[in-house]
């Protein structure tokens, strides 16, 4: 139950930290002053070189975070949640559509009509 929390909690300080290292390269790339038209790029190329670099950073910081969380597990996947594992299958709801096995797609004829059913039997 408590892991469950701790887990939440990791995640919402990856993308917190994500994001704060993407805003923090974001104001620190953008110039102070305006530059001499010029010899310049325009304020649209130094807007998108921003961007790059701050989504890259925030990326980056996302994924170290990401390995480092996989070296703590020792490389497991996440466990099954309790609730997944208590709820018996009895109780799961059958799918809408009917299941494509081998089996369920075996042709089976057609079960002749009760009336011709009779009808033989007079004929006997």
């Amino acid at each position: 139950m408590h892991s469950e929390g701790w887990r939440r909690l990791w995640e919402l300080t990856k993308w917190l930290a994500t994001l704060a290292v993407s805003a923090w390269i974001f104001i620190s790339a953008l110039p102070s002053e305006v530059p001499a038209p010029n010899a310049s790029p325009s304020a649209g190329q130094i807007m998108i070189v921003v961007l790059f670099m701050s989504g890259l950073a925030g990326g980056a910081t996302f994924g170290l975070l990401h390995a480092l969380e996989w070296v703590y597990r020792g490389f497991r996947p996440l466990p099954v949640s309790p609730t997944e594992e208590a709820q018996p299958e009895s109780q799961t709801e059958p799918p809408d559509t009917p299941p494509t096995t081998a089996k369920a797609l075996e042709h089976h004829p057609a079960l002749p009509h009760p009336n011709s059913q009779q009808m033989n039997e007079r004929q006997r």
